[in-house]
């Protein structure tokens, strides 16, 4: 655990403005706020509505955690989702600036309850990329990573949210 703090801890401090950098920092040396990994991956092509019974599950799993012992009860959550952007043509920039992948689609609600976040870009980095058949004139989608940090206490909340999108569709 203690490389991930200090891996986190330097993404920060390279990815991230000084208010939210500190707050990783301090938050990290704090022994009386334990902090979590929250991993959220599945495999291509399962649908997001799987999402919903397995955070549940992980929400149990944490409350069981806590009963047994303080020191599992985590202050906060950090999550790592995989997102790609576009990639800017020099003539369509507006257009493409905010055009976001998620591929975890349910990561676009953490992302919007998250108090603090940073990316990076992992373009260069082995194994990162999507795989598929592209037409020529798709654009090209470049990969990032979003760390996010909430709150322990909004995991349900986050969970009921998505939960409610999934039903709405």
């Amino acid at each position: 655990m203690e490389q991930i703090q200090q891996l986190m801890m330097i993404l920060s401090a390279q990815h991230s403005e000084e208010n939210t950098s500190n707050f990783i920092n301090n938050l990290l040396k704090d022994d009386k706020k334990p902090v979590a990994l929250l991993i959220n991956e599945r495999y291509v092509n399962i649908p997001p509505p799987i999402s919903v019974p397995l955070l549940q599950s992980v929400s149990k799993e944490l409350a069981k955690a806590k009963a047994k012992s303080p020191l599992n009860d985590f202050s906060y959550l950090i999550m790592i989702c995989k997102l790609y952007k576009m990639k800017q043509s020099k003539k369509n920039k507006k257009n493409q600036n905010d055009q976001v992948v998620w591929s975890n689609a349910e990561e676009e609600i953490f992302d919007e309850e998250a108090e603090y976040k940073f990316e990076f870009c992992v373009e260069k980095q082995k194994g990162s990329g999507m795989t598929g058949s592209w037409d020529e004139g798709d654009s090209e989608m470049i990969p990032y990573r979003r760390v996010l940090l909430f709150p322990a206490q909004k995991l349900d909340f986050i969970i009921n949210k998505i939960q409610s999108l999934l039903n709405s569709q």
